[in-house]
């Protein structure tokens, strides 16, 4: 194409002069009734310029309406939900009009742990400016709730630890804390934590493999 000469939809009508797209840049998207189309400048010599288009086709209505004919329902039923509020205890004192705090999240934190038991989540360890951490948190979705885990027993605050769910307990084994020496080297020590009791439970160190951080763990049942 001659250079000066305007650029051509694919129905033939005329597009923006080609002295009006810098070479190398998209022109503005143009709309004919074919559908949307885009010109731009490859190469450009005195005599001449190389171009590339992209377009984009309109769908007739008539084969949309096929097409879509079959959709999602206009009307969209109400999910059946199972949810149901947690039982209060006996002997539980409920007075009328009255707030009573609840525990919110743990502390913010990095290289924690989390474990899913089939009706909470599990968060421990983990670092923060002023340290390593030994505590952890038990969330539970269905009242968007969270339980402090006791720091009772617990194992040294830590990170680049691991953490498996054995069905009842949640174990913690390994990782970086205050006391395992250079930073590549890490603990064999861990715990076993109850969330039924909230107890924890040291893991022997007898015949334990020596101490690592960023390792894996699996639970084989």
């Amino acid at each position: 194409m001659f250079s000066g000469a305007p650029a051509t939809a694919a129905n033939g009508s005329l597009r923006l002069p080609m002295k009006q797209i810098k070479t190398g840049t998209w022109s503005p998207l143009q709309e004919d009734e074919t559908g949307y189309h885009a010109t731009a400048i490859v190469e450009q010599a005195d005599d001449k310029v190389r171009l590339t288009m992209l377009s984009w086709k309109k769908e007739p209505l008539e084969s949309w309406l096929i097409r879509n004919e079959n959709g999602p329902p206009r009307r969209i039923s109400a999910a059946n939900m199972s949810y149901s509020m947690p039982t209060i205890p006996d002997g539980a004192a409920c007075i009328d009009d009255t707030w009573t705090g609840i525990a919110g999240p743990p502390d913010g934190r990095t290289g924690q742990t989390a474990v899913w038991t089939g009706s909470e989540m599990i968060i421990w360890g983990g670092v923060v400016h002023l340290g390593y951490l030994n505590t952890g948190a038990r969330y539970v979705p269905s009242t968007d709730t969270w339980t402090a885990t006791t720091d009772v027993d617990a194992p040294t605050g830590r990170i680049s630890h691991t953490a498996v769910w054995t069905g009842t307990e949640m174990i913690v084994w390994g990782g970086q804390d205050d006391f395992s020496g250079p930073p590549d080297q890490g603990v064999n020590t861990g715990g076993r934590y109850n969330p039924v009791t909230n107890s924890w439970t040291p893991t022997s160190t007898i015949n334990a493999p020596m101490g690592r951080l960023s390792h894996a763990a699996v639970w084989d049942g």
